[in-house]
């Protein structure tokens, strides 16, 4: 199993996901964690092995909590944020890479791309780091495309949770509370959906996600 690392470049400014770090600590919010009760539904064959897993901002506590100790990789960004946010992966055993899947010929959209052809789960949430809150990037959708992995959408909703005052109204959910996750089947992304295709693909799973999200 490769060891857990992170790919630095430089940050931002502090920001309420790095205040939330300071005052729950890594080992207090896998406390949280593991007290809550957490369903799944729809859960694909194969989704722990391979495949580009994408959820929304304000909702990723717990998908990348579930996916903890799986020789998982995670995308998360290079602001300080995202420093907070890599800390935590790598205790839960993630290789962490700091950056942007935002670009089609990005360095962070490169090595996930290379860590998702190495047959592990690769997660990310397509409308961060800045929003706007459910406006899906196109990097997921690449980053399938080009590792020739399915790519796999996911809601979550918290039963009992509080809602911060950020652009993605960041949910964190009450200790011993239910939480429900729901899983999209495998998307495969066609290596010949190129152009003006792939945008059209980009919006039907944005839909698509948005009504996994809303019947949840």
């Amino acid at each position: 199993m490769a060891q857990p690392s992170i790919h630095k470049i430089p940050t931002s400014a502090p920001s309420f996901l790095q205040r939330i770090g300071l005052a729950l600590s890594p080992i207090l919010i896998t406390v949280l964690m593991r007290s809550l009760r957490i369903r799944t539904h729809g859960v694909p064959a194969g989704i722990n092995e391979r495949g580009v897993i994408a959820f929304w901002h304000g909702e990723m506590l717990v998908p990348w909590y579930m996916f903890r100790n799986r020789d998982a990789a995670a995308l998360t960004s290079a602001s300080a944020d995202g420093e907070i946010l890599a800390r935590i992966l790598k205790k839960w055993g993630f290789i962490v890479v700091r950056g942007s899947s935002s670009s089609g010929g990005g360095d962070a959209l490169a090595q996930i791309v290379s860590l998702a052809q190495e047959s592990r789960p690769v997660l990310l949430t397509p409308d961060g780091p800045r929003g706007p809150v459910h406006k899906m990037k196109i990097g997921a959708l690449i980053a399938a495309q080009r590792s020739a992995t399915p790519l796999y959408v996911c809601s979550v909703q918290y039963h009992r949770k509080i809602s911060l005052r950020s652009w993605d109204a960041f949910q964190i959910p009450i200790p011993f509370s239910l939480v429900e996750v729901r899983y999209s089947e495998p998307i495969i992304i066609s290596p010949d959906c190129l152009g003006e295709p792939l945008l059209i693909k980009l919006e039907e799973i944005e839909h698509f996600m948005t009504q996994l999200h809303d019947n949840s």
